[in-house]
């Protein structure tokens, strides 16, 4: 027994969540206004930082996170990915992060700024890595769509990502993100409604 626990001490995982482990999550519902922004996956969407923690009870009957622990996260309709933390810059100022570009041409800082992304608030800025937004289909390549990610908690029992909303299905539909861990799962109800319901 010694041994098992030193062995599984030195690895680093990841690991399947142990029974009774649980998924908790930092939000359990959006609900977005559907408008002609949504039709096209173009690149063009609204970006939310989330989170989901794994938990479990520690030897003294607390709830704690548990490291190492895979999460998988799926997006139930093509137009909403998953991206990992790592995707996504903070920007702090949109205005001053599309003028001082330097030496680069018109052309290239208007390309630039298109890869910015508001959350709904419209107060909070990001930028999307070039490898996770949506390829150029007219021009031949091949589209990239992440919608699912196979996150690893950190020492907290959390995985960081962000809901990036590129397009939606229509007006009142509703869709889930769905979150597992074997011995767990949960979601996120994505809904959208009419402007005239808004």
């Amino acid at each position: 027994m010694l041994l098992l626990s030193l062995l599984v001490a030195c690895s680093d995982g990841p690991f399947a969540a142990p029974p009774g482990s649980e998924l908790q999550l930092s939000s359990s519902s959006y609900t977005l206004t559907w408008n002609a922004d949504f039709y096209f996956e173009d690149g063009l969407g609204y970006v939310y930082a989330e989170q989901v923690q794994v938990v479990g009870t520690d030897r003294y009957g607390r709830s704690a996170g548990l490291p190492s622990i895979e999460v998988e996260v799926q997006s139930h309709w093509p137009g909403v990915y998953i991206l990992p933390e790592g995707a996504v810059k903070t920007v702090s100022d949109f205005e001053e992060a599309c003028s001082n570009k330097g030496s680069i041409s018109d052309q290239e800082t208007a390309e630039l700024c298109d890869t910015f992304y508001s959350d709904a608030s419209g107060s909070q800025y990001y930028e999307v890595s070039g490898e996770y937004l949506l390829a150029d289909e007219s021009a031949g390549d091949v589209s990239f769509r992440p919608n699912f990610l196979r996150g690893i908690t950190d020492s907290r029992g959390t995985v960081p990502f962000y809901l990036f909303f590129d397009s939606l299905p229509g007006a009142s539909t509703d869709f889930p993100i769905t979150f597992n861990i074997g011995v767990d799962t949960d979601l996120i109800l994505i809904s959208t409604v009419a402007a005239s319901e808004a």
